[in-house]
């Protein structure tokens, strides 16, 4: 995965050379904007989709899925945390289970389907926020870019310093929905791949360590 982040951050270097350094400044400033307003927009949206039933429809998904994994029945909080400590998946779904009530005995899928489809639909959602805003700015940015005025070598070397930091941000927007993908849809393959990294697994740590989480 790291080798993935040397790759963008690379290309990124390159294209922020090519473009020099106020150009990627207006960039890396949308890049952010964007990644703060999808994660804000992705929350409330998320909250209203709880009714609808599209969210029925991904918790059944779910459902099914998690009881695929996880067989059998529990009857507390401790018996469904050590049911699946063992798992690769754990290390995602154990913080969720802090926050987790249940009555009688009830399969692993009925107790974290409903927290998983809430986290589902707003990695969804992020994604779409994303990409719809990410064409809006870049409409804004080739208009900005037409009258930029000529782009000398020092210019184009600082462009290209800010371009590897856009491309970190952005290979860690990439990680961050691959790993809760991985995780929600316990894809084991994918989650060992991101677990694989050193970088990008580090940053992402922290980051949620810093702001409880992201989606």
């Amino acid at each position: 995965m790291d080798f993935v982040l040397l790759g963008i951050a690379l290309l990124y270097f390159i294209k922020g050379f090519c473009k020099g350094f106020v150009a990627i400044v207006f960039s890396l400033c949308a890049t952010i904007l964007t990644i703060l307003l999808s994660i804000e927009l992705s929350q409330v949206l998320g909250d209203l989709l709880v009714s609808t039933s599209f969210f029925d429809l991904v918790q059944g998904g779910l459902q099914a899925i998690v009881d695929k994994v996880f067989s059998g029945e529990v009857s507390t909080v401790v018996q469904l945390m050590a049911l699946i400590s063992g798992s690769v998946f754990g290390k995602f779904l154990l913080p969720i289970l802090q926050n987790v009530e249940f009555d009688g005995n009830m399969s692993a899928g009925q107790i974290l389907s409903p927290t998983l489809s809430l986290v589902v639909c707003r990695v969804l959602l992020f994604l779409v926020v994303y990409l719809f805003l990410s064409l809006i700015f870049n409409l804004i940015k080739k208009v900005f870019n037409k009258k930029l005025l000529k782009i000398t070598y020092g210019n184009r070397f600082m462009g290209g310093v800010l371009g590897v930091v856009k491309g970190i941000l952005i290979s860690l927007v990439v990680y961050a929905l691959l790993y809760n993908l991985a995780n929600l849809f316990f894809i084991k393959s994918l989650v060992n791949f991101c677990e694989g990294s050193v970088v990008l697994k580090h940053v992402y740590e922290k980051i949620v360590l810093l702001f409880g989480k992201i989606f």
